[in-house]
Parts: structure tokens; sequence; C-alpha cells
């Protein structure tokens, strides 16, 4: 006898009210043969909230949620710059460059040479309203220069290079006498803001290596016993 094919062929569906036979994916753990794993439990129902749980109602469908955000930090308000003394060093560097902005960089080295050391938030926004930039711009130039403080310094500020002539040379020996003679490490200022030790990228004095400034004077082809005479000379 040909058997059935195609449209001939009988659907045969399992009875609903019958047992799954013993080892099939439906039959569950009384069906399963012995030793077999059984599925992941069902997970336990939810606890039934309590009087204390504050509810909070579903936004409406196309609401805005607004989301919780720290407050943002005021701005600094701008100092005036320049001051008197300066205003004439400052208008004769802006008059070396076609735009003000170019002469930023000058601008800040005399600022912090003569303001106290370093460039304050109220100093930066002054300068920044000054040549007409914006403060993300100073911001970002005093930050990615390791010339340049954006916090107080010491009255000597060491600057020691850390890049690879200097290195190579005798630089880590060099922190290592600057820390045991103030008790500073690299980004530290003292108490009595005598000091302030900080490593910096390269001084373009790599023949002389391993070289440190103390505020604006280079020191050259040092050892460890030079640099600690160097600090005792510091007062």
């Amino acid at each position: 006898m040909t058997p059935p094919t195609g449209d001939e062929r009988a659907v045969t569906r399992r009875d609903q009210n019958q047992a799954p036979a013993r080892g099939t994916r439906g039959a569950g753990p009384e069906g399963a043969p012995p030793g077999a794993r059984k599925g992941p439990a069902a997970p336990a129902a939810a606890a039934a909230p309590t009087d204390d749980v504050t509810k909070v109602a579903p936004p409406a469908p196309g609401a805005t949620v607004r989301k919780s955000a720290p407050a943002a930090p005021k701005p600094p308000v701008p100092a005036a710059f320049p001051p008197p003394e300066l205003r004439a060093e400052c208008e004769a560097l802006v008059a070396r460059y076609p735009e003000r902005q170019a002469a930023l960089i000058p601008v800040l080295h005399l600022a912090q040479r003569r303001l106290g050391g370093w460039i304050s938030p109220e100093l930066e926004a002054g300068i920044a309203a000054w040549l007409g930039v914006p403060d993300q711009h100073v911001r970002g130039v005093l930050t990615f220069y390791t010339m340049f403080n954006t916090k107080p310094v010491g009255r000597h500020h060491v600057q020691v290079c850390r890049t690879l002539s200097c290195w190579l040379r005798g630089s880590k020996d060099l922190l290592g006498a600057i820390e045991r003679k103030t008790g500073l490490r690299p980004g530290q200022t003292d108490a009595e803001r005598k000091f302030t030790v900080t490593e910096v990228e390269c001084l373009g004095l790599c023949e002389v290596a391993p070289a440190l400034f103390v505020n604006d004077d280079a020191h050259v082809n040092l050892t460890p016993a030079a640099v600690e005479k160097l600090l005792d000379g510091c007062k």
C-alpha cells in the first residue's frame, strides 16, 4: 500500500487530556526519568506592598520625566584685569599678534609671575574676558601646560623633569633626595608654603640631564647630593 503523501497525510495531534510520555520535555517532575535535572524554580511571588512604602504614580503617556541633577557650580566673578601695574605690559603683548587671543600664553605667564605665582579661577575669568575668549579655552590651556599653576604654590617651586633623557640620567634619584629633604611628594606643598614639588615634562635640557627648575632658574647635571645642597640654600 502506498503511504499517503502531501495533503493526503493525516495530521495527528496529541490529546491534551492525556499525560505526556515519560522523559519528554513537557513531562514535568513526575514524568521525568530518575536523575534528570530539574528546571529552574518558579520565581517567588512579589511581596505585597506595606503601608510605609511611598507609592509613585507612573507618568502619563508622552509626559516628560524630569531627572534630578546636582546643581551646577557658580562661575567665578572675573577679577579686574589687567591691574594698573600690568596694563602697559599686557597691551604691548597683545600688540605683537594679529588677534588678541594669540597673546593668551604670554599674558598668562606675565600674570602668574607678577600676581602671586598661580592663576586663580577669578583671574582666569578676568583674563578670558579681557582677551575676548571663552573661559573654557583659557581653562584648557592652563590644564594642558605644566608650567601654569592652578592652585597656590610655595615660595620655591621645584619642577623636576620626568621625561626620557632625565629619567635615564637619574631624575628618579633626584626626586628621592627632594622627598627626604622636604618631606614632599610630587604635587604637594608644605604647610609653611616654602616648597612645592612638581614633576614636569621635557624642559628642553636633554643634553645636560638630569635637570630641574627652582622657580625660573634651571639647574642641570645634578646629583642627589647637589640637589640637597641646592635646597639648603633656599630661604
